[in-house]
């Protein structure tokens, strides 16, 4: 099975990292002569097209340009109308204002935040069914008051996070409706009978004991509480975090605001300069501190018993990051990522991550615990060196340590349309088969006006995936799988002549809406949840169009993508 997922994702408002091919109305023929055996002149388009309906099951994204009172909308388990159409209906969306401050707070009392609302459900009478995300802004000039847009009817959970790092971000739910179009937030004080719940704790060094062998208070330990997943009115999942500490250099102590919800907590341990050279390695204490429960009533304190670390002295590290291409030239790595992860001798775990490069190139300097790591190199794409992951013992005997990079393959490529013409700036993504290493990225490349392109890849199974041009009268295509070895490899796509989709997208009254983006994907898995959104797992972009001053639209798909 052909593995996209890596560039894939399911994204209302686009995707990062893929650009997808906006298509407009191509004029590539006159009648089906010129397109050949197996396709036909599509009059509606004026190009050539693959008679046979884009296959399901579907879905399709409408996004409404930037600025518009009209709601986005996600149908999932399309049905094309006579195989090849689809017509849509937006709806309008209310505009919310709002204020946010403390409880008890005077006139004029406000609170600096940034809010997000999120929604997840139906409308009534309508075929919205999924995730909504609407980012809150203050009006020119005044800190106090807040607008958003919502959808009437459906509910939103809305994630409030205050510009103080004092105070945790603090989550609530809503229902919209039409006359109700006012939002009044209030926070918990900090202290006081109405202040935010709180964890506190102390932080305990075994590895560092007193004369009669108690464990030494540890400072300059920055301790932060996130809680496991939870749902929130049924509408998804959240993880809540609390603020940051660090704990006292003479007590070890530490005290956390947690959000005014109830939920369960576990400590989240980073060490700091304050530690003076030291890491923490490993915790030595009851699992009840990965179970801390929290009611959400004001002023609630939960207080935990001494909480046991060990540490250990740090060592720095040098790794040098070099290789021999195919040339026989020896050359530095210049650019790339360097992840290290540990196993001590006592079970415990340590991970360190960095990026290599300018002021020195070839080189990484961090400070690691003793131990066995596994440790992963990604060169940055277009770098003649390959990414690699070994095994190393680090110690302060050998605090330096050199990994040897394998080169990386030329791959020297060719893009040409159903009909023999080079396809010139075309956006071409390369996704690694079965990855070997957990941090594996794709690799970009644009063509040239041959319509030829180049990348340095790592050997190994490859499938490119191709976005036209919106100009052009290509669909988006996913070619096959191909291997990628040796000095260099010679690819040729081909891409063939689109499926289409077309159909219209208008307002309540009837009237065609300009300028909204459609997007079509096939289902690959059924909607799932993942990290509390609800997204569609192997989603496969089929393409993109944008709606004329009718509202009318035509998108182009590839055959069998």
């Amino acid at each position: 099975m052909i593995n996209i997922s890596l560039v894939t994702i399911f994204c209302l408002g686009g995707c990062e990292g893929e650009q997808a091919s906006i298509q407009t109305k191509p004029t590539s023929c006159n009648d089906h002569d010129d397109c050949g055996t197996g396709k036909q002149c599509e009059p509606a388009i004026g190009g050539c097209m693959d008679p046979t309906p884009p296959q399901g099951p579907l879905a399709i994204a409408l996004t409404p340009p930037a600025g518009s009172e009209l709601a986005k909308d996600q149908r999932l388990n399309v049905t094309l109308l006579g195989g090849n159409q689809f017509n849509a209906t937006l709806y309008p969306v209310l505009k919310i204002k709002g204020t946010v401050a403390e409880i008890g707070a005077g006139p004029g009392q406000y609170i600096p935040c940034n809010i997000l609302l999120e929604s997840e459900g139906s409308i009534p009478g309508t075929t919205l069914t999924s995730s909504t995300v609407a980012q809150a802004t203050f009006l020119d000039g005044v800190d106090a008051t807040f607008v958003v847009d919502v959808i009437p009817g459906r509910p939103y959970v809305i994630q409030v996070d205050p510009e103080d790092p004092e105070r945790p971000t603090e989550v609530l739910s809503r229902v919209f409706q039409p006359g109700n179009d006012h939002l009044d937030i209030q926070l918990p004080t900090k202290s006081g009978p109405n202040a935010y719940p709180r964890i506190s704790g102390t932080i305990h060094d075994v590895g560092n004991l007193d004369s009669e062998g108690n464990a030494l208070p540890l400072g300059g330990v920055q301790v932060e509480a996130q809680s496991t997943e939870f749902t929130l009115d049924g509408t998804k999942g959240y993880k809540l975090t609390s603020t940051i500490a660090i704990t006292d250099p003479n007590t070890g102590a530490y005290s956390l605001l947690v959000p005014a919800y109830p939920a369960t907590y576990k400590l989240r341990l980073n060490t700091t300069t304050e530690m003076s050279g030291k890491l923490i390695a490993k915790l030595q204490t009851d699992p009840k501190y990965y179970n801390i429960e929290v009611q959400g009533t004001p002023a609630e304190e939960i207080k935990t018993d001494a909480l046991l670390v060990k540490t250990r002295p740090a060592v720095k590290g040098v790794f040098r990051l070099e290789g021999t291409t195919y040339d026989g030239a020896e050359i530095d790595l210049e650019s790339g990522a360097i992840f290290a992860n540990g196993v001590l001798d006592d079970g415990g775990t340590h991970s360190a991550q960095g990026k290599i490069g300018p002021p020195n190139p070839g080189v990484w300097e961090t400070e690691l615990l003793e131990g066995s790591y596994t440790v992963t190199v990604l060169p940055t794409p277009g770098t003649p060196l390959s990414g690699t992951q070994q095994t190393i013992i680090f110690s302060a005997s050998q605090p330096q340590v050199t990994l040897q990079l394998s080169p990386r393959t030329e791959v020297k490529g060719y893009v040409e349309g159903w009909d023999k013409k080079p396809l010139v700036g075309v956006d071409v993504v390369a996704v690694r088969q079965n990855p070997i290493f957990q941090y594996a990225v794709p690799n970009y490349a644009v063509t040239n006006e041959k319509g030829t392109f180049n990348l340095w890849l790592d050997p190994g199974e490859y499938v490119f995936i191709v976005a036209p041009r919106p100009d052009t009268p290509y669909p988006r295509f996913v070619d096959k799988i191909r291997v990628v070895e040796g000095k260099s490899t010679a690819i040729k796509i081909t891409v063939p002549a689109p499926q289409v989709i077309y159909g219209s997208v208008t307002e309540e009254l009837g009237n065609g809406v300009e300028d909204v983006t459609v997007s079509a994907y096939r289902l690959v898995k059924q909607p799932s949840k993942n990290s509390g959104l609800t997204v569609l797992e192997d989603v496969r972009l089929l393409g993109t169009a944008l709606t004329d001053d009718q509202g009318l639209y035509i998108l182009l798909t590839s055959p069998g993508d």
